[in-house]
Formats: structure tokens, C-alpha cells, sequence
């Protein structure tokens, strides 16, 4: 059984329990604009909303995965001395906080954003602030021919989340620096080897390769449980060794006690 919700920028489908995305602007290599972050932002609370998700898996549709920000949109702002709505930070570097909070669309994994495991498949280029989409999707996979870079600083445009973020990964400093100081593109077989993407397929064989990992994700094991195995993952990285397993232990009681899922058993 497969359902649709119609979005602008976006293609959203979900059959056989998978929410199948699709960033839909083609024509500039998908790139975000604001219309785009909102629909995702969207998409990762319905996903949460909806039972019938149990995982998603994000694509770009024609010859790019995404390019990252709509630079001429950002440009029309910019000229007009006005920021773009999503760069609305909820603390300015001051320390005081602003009323406005973050819209972008990108998956905020700590955050429940989405709650259930995300799998992106990478082809063509991921550029920019594309790249937090690699970096905060529980996989990755990739084409063979798929380039990744951080060409931010041509744009005038520092890539600080974006490398906070993949160095959360435990990517070395250097390659790091690479993408985004020497504008360097990485290329799939590259990004596979530091642990970016968890493989690299052929192009043609990519779309299925993906659907079979979600396929595996929701046929072969209990939703609730690996719902709770990601927070665990996203939600403790950062925490003192005590306090995380505090954390998992509170979690793993209302797994073992109050859920479905445990009663019923393999």
C-alpha cells in the first residue's frame, strides 16, 4: 500500500512502512531553499506522527543528490538587507538569546528530528550544507561516481555546522580542512574509507540497494527498540559515561515493561 502527501519541493510517499523522500528541485540540482526547509521540517514531524513509518529514506531526484543552499535566494535577501528566515539563531555570539528559533529542515537527530532511523542515498554531487544530511542520517549510502565538497567559503560563507558536525563523526582534521579551506571534492571511495558514507554502490543499483537496507530496518526488527537504540546513539554522545548509562537504563526499562514489543518477543 503506498500514500502520497503532495509537497512543492519535495516528493513524500510511504509504502511498506518506509517514507520514501525525495528533494524534488532538479532543475538546480535541489538545491534548499526556504520553501524546501520548511516541507522537510514538516516531513520529519509527520514521520515521527505517523505509525505507520517505521523508517525513511531520503534521495534527489535527477542528476544531483543536493547542491546545498539556494545561493541566488539567499542573494535577493541579502541585497534587500535581510537575512533568510531559517538563519534565525535561537542565541546570538553574545549569549543573548533572540525570539526567532532555527526553520531549517535539516535532520536534527538529537532533537527527535526525525526519530526514526534516516537512511540518505548520495549520487551526483553533495555540496555545501548538503553535507549535515550525510552527517546526520544513521547511514549513508553512496554511488560510485557521487562527489562531496564544502565549497562554502567561494560563496563568502564559513561552513561551521557543517563541519561540527562531520567532525562528530570522528573525521580527521585534515581531510576536514581539505573540503573546506582548499575547496577540495571528495570523491564516494574516498568518503567510504574515512567512514562518511557507510558504502558505495553503482548508480543504477543505488535506489534498491537503500530500499533494501529501510526494508531491513523495518521487517527484521521491532520499531519502538531501534527507535530507542537511535536516541541512545544520538542523545548520550556527548554525556559523561554515569549519566548516559543512567539514560539507557531508564530507557531500556520502559522498553522491557511498558511496550508491545517486548511482551510479543522475536
Amino acid at each position: 500500500m503506498t500514500a502520497s502527501t503532495t509537497y512543492e519541493t519535495l516528493d513524500y510517499q510511504v509504502a511498506d512502512r518506509v517514507a520514501l523522500v525525495t528533494l524534488n528541485r532538479p532543475e538546480c540540482g535541489n538545491a534548499l531553499d526556504e520553501r524546501m526547509h520548511a516541507e522537510l521540517r514538516d516531513v520529519w514531524t509527520r514521520t515521527n506522527a505517523d505509525d505507520g513509518v517505521w523508517s525513511i529514506l531520503l534521495m534527489g531526484a535527477g542528476a544531483d543528490f543536493c547542491v546545498g543552499e539556494d545561493y541566488e535566494e539567499i542573494a535577493g535577501y541579502l541585497s534587500r538587507d535581510e537575512q533568510p528566515p531559517r538563519w534565525a539563531a535561537a542565541e546570538d555570539w553574545s549569549g543573548q538569546y533572540r525570539s526567532g528559533q532555527s526553520a531549517h529542515g535539516f535532520p536534527e537527530p538529537k532533537d527527535g528530528l526525525p526519530a526514526k532511523p534516516l537512511i540518505s542515498a548520495v549520487h551526483g554531487r553533495c555540496s555545501g550544507s548538503a553535507m549535515l544530511f550525510v552527517a546526520h542520517s544513521d547511514f549513508t549510502l553512496a554511488a560510485e561516481d557521487a562527489e562531496f565538497s564544502l565549497p562554502n567559503v567561494e560563496y563568502g560563507l564559513g561552513a561551521a555546522q557543517e563541519l561540527i558536525s562531520l567532525a562528530r563523526m570522528n573525521v580527521a582534521r585534515t581531510p576536514l580542512s581539505r573540503l573546506a579551506l582548499l575547496g577540495e571534492v571528495m570523491l564516494a571511495p574516498r568518503a567510504r574509507e574515512l567512514g562518511l558514507v557507510l558504502d558505495t554502490v553503482q548508480s543504477a543499483q543505488l535506489r534498491e540497494r537503500a530500499l533494501e537496507m529501510v526494508r531491513t530496518l523495518t521487517e527484521e526488527s521491532a520499531p519502538l527498540a531501534v527507535r530507542g537504540s537511535k536516541a541512545g546513539i544520538w542523545n548520550t554522545i556527548d554525556l559523561p559515561f554515569d549519566v548516559a548509562n543512567r539514560w539507557s537504563h531508564e530507557y531500556l526499562n520502559q522498553v522491557r515493561f511498558r511496550s508491545e514489543d517486548s511482551r510479543e518477543g522475536p
